[in-house]
């Protein structure tokens, strides 16, 4: 009792049990009665009396009680609210509550405010506000769309033209096209050498719209005047010092033939750029897979109308180019055709200059008459060159600006009907209870752990809040 031999951890208590006959006498006060024993019987009374009796013991495995809360108290608060986080993080994995049709159309509207909000930074290259141009550069829509034009641009002018047009040279004649020119122009068609007219890879929601990819091959350096010569003696009536105009569009077309892959190529990657674009934003904004592919493929019917509204519209811009009659109001033509003619001029009569020191190189009046080396058919196809060769260059500005200026960024990215204008909230608003309980809708094992995740949420609060 006096812990020589033995020591308790938490020291030693005695109590005096009652006998029989005091638990069975109604009379009888154990806590007096025993008060009385340890305060009279020996040796009892010896003992530390803070050690002894019913109340003592009470006072002591109080303290021993607070002491063990003292201790523990913290971690059983942690443990609440780390529970307590747990459980919060697992329900807003499942998102909003999505059971009623308030809900699912609450749900959707949000999603779709959000939607036009990173939709209309992406168009306004306004990328300093949302996170997710940083993940996924491709998602700099309005940057993606103008280097996608500009590398259209530069491709139809280095590549979309059959042959180098010829330079401002004079020529005492035309050689006729031979064998190897007509099978150099055959192989042109068929050569894989060259560049790939497609720079996305296709969505696998728009392989049946868009264009698949194709290689445009390499200009001929062969001689263009040579393969005139030969479309004009197989065209030309009876024009005396002139020739048809339908002959200009036949050159037209056979030279700019390529403008047609590179043009589908190029609003086939933008309408990929665009979908891609839809897709991954709706991803990050609806987490639950359902969802999003329910709100795409709602979405297709409208997306794929626009889509080929699109690509039937870079059509029938090349139809207007290339099956057109070629014409123009822009003196941009004259001007380079005129440029041409006074340059070979300026070269032929170069050649018969002479310097007399007073008024610099002077050309004789005699050799300013002098007639011309070539003859009739071939000064035709030189006339024909210069007018195709300032024709094309202004047709293929014109085509390019259009392509991207109609095509590309009006009717798939700026304009106020592109295809990232249709998720709305006025879509939303328009959607039928059917429609928002198939997408929107919550699943009976996700209704299920929501309500055990509400529930388990509640106890836990109501013990954070007794433990304050």
């Amino acid at each position: 009792m006096e812990g020589k031999s033995h020591q308790l951890q938490l020291g030693w208590h005695m109590l005096r049990n009652p006998g029989q006959a005091e638990l069975n006498s109604q009379s009888e006060n154990r806590e007096r009665t025993e008060k009385d024993f340890f305060a009279n019987a020996d040796p009892w009374t010896k003992l530390n009396q803070e050690n002894v009796g019913v109340d003592a013991l009470r006072s002591r495995l109080r303290e021993i009680l607070a002491g063990h809360i003292r201790r523990e108290f913290p971690k059983v608060k942690s443990e609440i609210v780390q529970r307590l986080k747990t459980a919060n993080t697992n329900l807003q994995t499942l998102g909003p509550k999505r059971q009623s049709e308030t809900d699912q159309r609450e749900f959707l509207m949000k999603a779709a405010i959000e939607y036009q909000r990173i939709a209309d930074q992406a168009v306004r290259s306004d990328y300093s506000h949302a996170g997710i141009f940083d993940s996924d550069k491709k998602l700099r829509l309005a940057t993606e769309s103008i280097n996608r034009g500009e590398k259209f641009s530069e491709d139809v002018e280095q590549y979309g033209h059959t042959f180098h047009f010829a330079p401002d040279d004079n020529f005492d004649s035309i050689p006729e096209e031979d064998d190897s020119d007509i099978q150099a122009l055959d192989d042109l068609r068929i050569t894989n050498d060259g560049i790939d007219t497609r720079c996305e890879n296709s969505h696998p929601d728009t392989e049946d719209i868009v264009q698949r990819n194709e290689t445009v091959p390499h200009p001929l350096s062969r001689n263009i005047l040579s393969w005139l010569k030969k479309v004009h003696h197989e065209s030309r009536g009876f024009e005396l010092g002139t020739f048809d105009a339908s002959l200009l569009h036949v050159a037209l077309k056979r030279q700019a033939y390529k403008w047609h892959d590179l043009a589908l190529g190029y609003i086939s990657d933008i309408v990929t750029l665009v979908h891609d674009f839809i897709v991954k934003v709706l991803r990050s904004i609806t987490p639950n897979h359902r969802v999003q592919r329910g709100v795409v493929e709602l979405l297709m019917v409208h997306l794929e109308e626009k889509y080929k509204k699109a690509m039937d519209h870079i059509r029938f811009l090349l139809k207007v180019e290339l099956d057109g009659t070629p014409a123009t109001h822009n003196h941009y033509f004259n001007d380079v055709l005129e440029k041409r003619r006074q340059e070979r001029l300026r070269q032929r009569l170069e050649e018969k200059s002479f310097s007399d020191c007073k008024h610099g190189n002077v050309v004789r009046l005699e050799d300013v008459a002098q007639t011309h080396p070539l003859n009739n058919s071939d000064h035709t196809v030189i006339e024909i060159h210069d007018i195709l060769n300032s024709y094309y260059k202004l047709a293929r500005k014109r085509f390019v600006d259009c392509a991207r200026m109609q095509v590309a960024d009006f009717l798939l990215v700026t304009g106020s009907d592109s295809p990232l204008a249709i998720f709305s909230a006025t879509f939303v608003a328009a959607m039928s209870p059917e429609h928002l309980e198939e997408i929107a809708g919550e699943e009976v094992a996700g209704k299920r752990q929501r309500s055990n995740l509400e529930k388990e949420i509640g106890k836990l609060m109501e013990s954070r809040k007794i433990l304050g």
